[in-house]
């Protein structure tokens, strides 16, 4: 491809996201994101299937 596909990816440790906008005064709900596909009805064949088994989606809100 002519690039150095390593270099789109980093390594350095980061923030949980949840976590620092909980820290800002967020309500934060953390779901897995294989429940919320099931829940559309929708699944996520192959590769999609076992990253969605890894990871979640975070939703926040903030009350006025």
């Amino acid at each position: 491809m002519g690039m150095d596909l390593q270099a789109l990816f980093s390594t350095d440790e980061r923030p949980d996201p949840g976590e620092v906008l909980a820290g800002r005064g967020w309500n934060v709900r953390r779901e897995p994101t294989n429940e919320i596909t099931a829940g559309y009805g929708r699944a996520l064949p192959g590769l999609g299937e076992r990253f969605a088994e890894l990871g979640c989606m975070i939703t926040a809100f903030r009350e006025k």
